[in-house]
């Protein structure tokens, strides 16, 4: 069985902190999380409530951390997925 005990972001990474068949384990692992926005057309993806939605890859947290502080000021703009990379 695989339980964790702690888990935190820091920079680009997620640390993992658990205990894996009896043992503690500790990882690093890098992260590239994806967010959606809305989108003209059908790609798929699609919001709780039926809006069509645009996947944005992002190569970093950082990345990710930095368009949602670029856009969270703009108006009728919502970003979609979880925000809470932990």
């Amino acid at each position: 069985m695989l339980y964790y005990t702690n888990i935190i972001s820091r920079g680009n990474y997620i640390y993992f902190r658990g205990i894996h068949d009896g043992k503690r384990i500790n990882e690093k692992i890098p992260f590239k999380p994806s967010l959606f926005v809305r989108s003209g057309k059908e790609t798929g993806y699609k919001s709780l409530t039926g809006e069509n939605l645009d996947r944005i890859k992002f190569d970093t947290l950082n990345e990710a951390r930095d368009f949602i502080k670029n856009y969270k000021e703009v108006s009728n703009f919502p970003i979609y997925g979880n925000t809470n990379f932990v």
